[in-house]
């Protein structure tokens, strides 16, 4: 009987030891990034990395000609980690990783925008970030960095895609009809409007 208990708290202790192994898991860092994640960022993050993350000169270089070349870019360091936690979360996570991705996607792409209320690209950041609340489910956040984004450039299709698509999740019809409209009179052949307004007709 006592060998038989002394058995069961051995099991129980290393029950408990694996249980908290899990629990106390550390975390994805999505400041660090493997080769294939940086593939699927935008090129001025990869050479941001190679650069300031890996020490190549000649990256560093590459990346003050995207600085250039876009009108700046604020935050790399926030921004590019946010965008690879947003990628992450459409395409490994599931569950509470997804869930942990996306909230670490919000919370870079905000800083990045609340401290730098211009600049040439803060439309794609809020793009980005509305795409990250709405895959985790906060419809009206989303919806409202999407019409941001809107009249920052209305002269893009970019926010007119994000808003009819998710007034058309939304089950709302008239609104997104609205918007693919207004889109095509920008660009009459975007073939992303056109099937929208296709399944809209159906």
């Amino acid at each position: 009987m006592k060998s038989n208990m002394s058995t069961i708290y051995r099991l129980c202790f290393i029950a408990l030891v694996l249980i908290g192994n899990t629990c106390y898991a550390q975390p994805k860092s999505f400041h660090k990034m493997s080769e294939t994640e940086l593939r699927m960022l935008p090129p001025f993050c990869q050479v941001w990395y190679k650069g300031y993350r890996l020490s190549s000169a000649a990256d560093v270089q590459k990346f003050k000609q995207w600085q250039a070349r876009l009108g700046g870019i604020p935050d790399s360091q926030h921004l590019c980690p946010g965008l690879n936690a947003l990628n992450y979360a459409y395409t490994k996570a599931k569950g509470p990783s997804k869930g942990y991705a996306l909230q670490s996607a919000t919370n870079e792409l905000s800083y990045v925008l609340k401290r730098n209320k211009s600049f040439p690209i803060r439309s794609t950041v809020l793009l980005k970030r509305g795409t990250a609340y709405e895959e985790w489910g906060k419809t009206n956040e989303a919806m409202a960095d999407y019409h941001e984004a809107l009249k920052l450039k209305p002269n893009k299709t970019h926010a007119y895609i994000a808003i009819a698509k998710l007034q058309m999740k939304l089950k709302n019809n008239k609104e997104a009809r609205k918007y693919i409209e207004t889109g095509l009179k920008i660009k009459p052949n975007s073939k992303v409007l056109l099937r929208l307004k296709k399944r809209l007709n159906k």
